[in-house]
């Protein structure tokens, strides 16, 4: 048996398998980490998104002379300053509010500025509640484009190998045959 052959070829090609086996299994991992960290970040997004909409429903539906509406208000405003870990301010070109502290330089995050509207005007009386759903469901919309959670279904039905969306609608899904 001519060892040669097994030093020269062999070996390497064995060690080419186990590496090529060891870098996808690698990438592989590094990927599910990778979607491990975003879901821990959405998952705490959503529910910050949860507290703020919960607050501003109760804005929103509730009489506006109500014993605890002051509360909601605070309630808000402690949430707006959550909110500043997700959507910190856009720097500015020209320096805006240079002399403020570190989370308040620059412009307020459109997020969060829809927010303020919000509390501003409640705080002021003059609520506009048509005017503030819209705000809402605008902050709830700027929350969806970040989660996507259409995205976020597809590649977890990648991962696990599991079709979890069939894109019917409620009345496909009605009139389907049952088999």
């Amino acid at each position: 048996m001519d060892y040669s052959l097994i030093g020269t070829v062999a070996i390497p090609g064995l060690s080419l398998i186990v590496s090529v086996s060891t870098a996808y299994y690698f990438l592989r991992d590094r990927r599910h980490a990778r979607y491990q960290m975003e879901s821990a970040y959405i998952e705490n997004l959503l529910a910050w998104h949860k507290e703020v909409t919960f607050c501003l429903m109760r804005l929103e539906k509730l009489p506006a002379k109500r014993a605890n509406a002051a509360e909601d208000l605070c309630v808000l405003s402690a949430l707006i300053e959550q909110g500043r870990f997700f959507f910190p301010n856009v720097p500015s070109n020209q320096n805006h509010g240079a002399d403020k502290p570190l989370a308040y330089r620059g412009y307020r995050n459109l997020v969060l500025e829809m927010l303020v509207a919000i509390y501003q005007e409640y705080r002021s009386g003059s609520t506009d509640r048509e005017i503030n759903e819209k705000y809402r469901k605008s902050f709830t919309s700027a929350v969806f484009s970040i989660v996507d959670p259409v995205s976020r279904i597809s590649e977890l039905s990648q991962i696990t190998a599991k079709k979890l969306n069939a894109g019917q609608s409620i009345r496909d899904y009605v009139n389907a045959e049952w088999r």
